[in-house]
């Protein structure tokens, strides 16, 4: 390895560790790689997740848990994986 190549690993970012989700309104969460803010936002009705430019919207039923918020959330992720890897696959 060349010097100059120690000096660019040197220089990457180091990886932060994750850290157990609250899943509550201003936490940080990743969609295809770009940082949104979650907003909880409870209200009646179904819950559902919505990206709004910078923005997670978490919809959910009032009173509802962290592990309830993380399951919606993470049957969304799954939702967009399936509709968007076909694509991927057939390029």
């Amino acid at each position: 390895m060349t010097r100059r190549e120690v000096i660019q690993l040197a220089e990457l970012p180091i990886p932060r560790l994750e850290y157990r989700r609250e899943m509550v309104s201003g936490e940080s969460h990743y969609v295809w790689g770009a940082r949104l803010r979650l907003r909880v936002v409870e209200r009646p009705g179904r819950a559902h997740v919505e990206v709004d430019h910078n923005r997670l919207l978490l919809y959910m039923p009032e009173g509802s848990d962290r592990e309830e918020r993380a399951k919606v959330l993470q049957r969304w992720q799954r939702e967009e994986l399936r509709r968007e890897v076909p694509a991927l696959i057939s390029k």
